[in-house]
């Protein structure tokens, strides 16, 4: 993906859409996928949030501030706190 644009696109042609997750969301999203008995010890991802800031203001760089939001918006809760909270 080269822009914000792909997210979306590349997305929707999956039949997807970018949700709001809240910070209060995050814990009932892992339950689930632990319901799910999804193998959280391989190399697989479950994206739940997004740095918008890599994107911020037309940065190319690549540098990004590692502030994480819902992919639905730049402007939705800041959800890195509680996303890093559940990492290992």
């Amino acid at each position: 993906m080269k822009s914000l644009f792909d997210l979306g696109h590349n997305c929707a042609k999956l039949g997807l859409f970018p949700v709001a997750i809240e910070p209060d969301h995050v814990d009932i999203v892992i339950e689930y996928l632990n319901e799910l008995e999804l193998d959280f010890t391989a190399k697989a991802v479950v994206p739940l949030g997004y740095d918008w800031t890599c994107h911020k203001d037309g940065n190319t760089s690549g540098k990004c501030e590692k502030s994480f939001n819902s992919f639905d918006s730049p402007q939705s809760k800041d959800i890195t706190e509680v996303l890093m909270s559940k990492i290992d």
